[in-house]
């Protein structure tokens, strides 16, 4: 029979949740804006409120967050950083913070997925004239590159969601109506995109 447990969150409205390493014994929670900052705790996974860490990070919004391998991966908004590497283990003392600039990216990152070697951050493209976009990042926590999302008359815009297949094919949804489905794959050395209108 399932266990179900309520918790009331004093601090402020949940905006992003990650699972841990450790066969899901802890949870990186992230929490919207209260008092000029954001607060990021990692908590048991069997009671919420022993917290281990946290950490307050003076950013707009905390989007999205995931753990791969020994790191975790946060999206912010923010005026200038974009991204933010902690250690899952050392998070007070481990932390790198990338800016848009310096990835390259035009807006704020909104979606992550990954998978065994990378995880990938998306963009919206939700700015009149922007481009939806995806940065990599290694295990390392190193950026990787930067993929704009347009292609031989595909525009991506809107974008909402992104996910990876067992065949590493990316795959971004988008607020559209039709709604647009996008497949990023890389073949003959370059970045491809499939659209697809799901009607």
């Amino acid at each position: 029979m399932a266990d179900f447990k309520n918790y009331q969150f004093a601090y402020s409205e949940v905006s992003a949740i990650a699972t841990d390493i450790y066969g899901g014994q802890f949870l990186w929670i992230a929490y919207k804006l209260k008092a000029g900052t954001c607060r990021l705790e990692k908590v048991s996974a069997h009671d919420l409120t022993q917290v281990y860490f946290t950490i307050e990070l003076a950013v707009t919004s905390i989007n999205c967050l995931k753990v791969l391998d020994q790191l975790l991966y946060v999206g912010v908004t923010h005026a200038t950083n974009a991204v933010y590497v902690y250690a899952v283990n050392a998070p007070l003392t481990s932390v790198s913070i990338y800016t848009k600039s310096e990835l390259t990216l035009t807006e704020a990152p909104i979606a992550i997925t990954v998978d065994a070697t990378y995880a990938y951050f998306l963009t919206a493209g939700a700015t009149l004239g922007n481009e939806a976009q995806i940065v990599s990042f290694d295990t390392s926590g190193s950026t990787v590159e930067t993929i704009n999302l347009t292609q031989s008359g595909i525009l991506v815009q809107n974008a909402i969601s992104i996910t990876i297949d067992s065949n590493d094919n990316l795959w971004v949804i988008t607020t559209a109506d039709p709604t647009e489905l996008y497949r990023v794959f890389y073949q003959s050395g370059a970045w491809q995109i499939q659209e697809t209108i799901l009607t």
